[in-house]
């Protein structure tokens, strides 16, 4: 009986959380972070994706970290999240749903999707390969910076496309 019981009470919160995005992708832009607690490179991204956040939060943009690793298990996510006190809400993708969706198979990448769920956006929060400490440090004006910024008519910027620095998900 308590499985039954813990069993619903899990699929009801992956259907709030589901409508939770799916209202608010339908409404204004959201970035899509898909990340790894196990990934380095995402690691590194923290600091710049929080910034991001606190930017354009107030804006109506939404952010959501996406987990979608198999081995990634939901206390390695909440610690990920605990230790880089990440402000947004974290979504574990276990199964590979949103990352199918999006066609996204390493981490960390970024999906920033539009009012009509289309692709504005697809790739890192900077093009850069290398030092990554010492860059994103000091780096305030990101390639994800100026996207939302086109995204909330704020800048003109062409649909670009930017390949990730892979770090494959382990898939299903």
């Amino acid at each position: 009986m308590k499985k039954i019981i813990f069993i619903l009470l899990l699929l009801f919160s992956i259907i709030l959380i589901a409508n939770k995005a799916g209202k608010e992708y339908r409404e204004a832009p959201v970035v899509f972070v898909f990340i790894s607690d196990q990934c380095p490179v995402s690691q590194f991204y923290v600091p710049a994706l929080k910034t991001l956040y606190h930017q354009f939060s107030s804006q109506g943009i939404s952010f959501y970290a996406i987990f979608p690793n198999t081995l990634s298990s939901p206390e390695s996510i909440k610690d990920f999240a605990r230790q880089n006190d990440l402000p947004f809400e974290c979504i574990r993708d276990h199964k590979q749903r949103l990352s199918r969706r999006f066609q996204v198979s390493s981490t960390p990448e970024i999906i920033v999707a539009g009012k009509q769920s289309n692709v504005l956006f697809r790739g890192v929060v900077e093009n850069i390969a290398s030092n990554l400490t010492d860059y994103l440090a000091s780096k305030q004006d990101t390639l994800l910076n100026r996207v939302l910024h086109a995204v909330t008519g704020e800048e003109k910027l062409d649909k670009v496309i930017f390949p990730t620095i892979d770090f494959d998900i382990a898939l299903r």
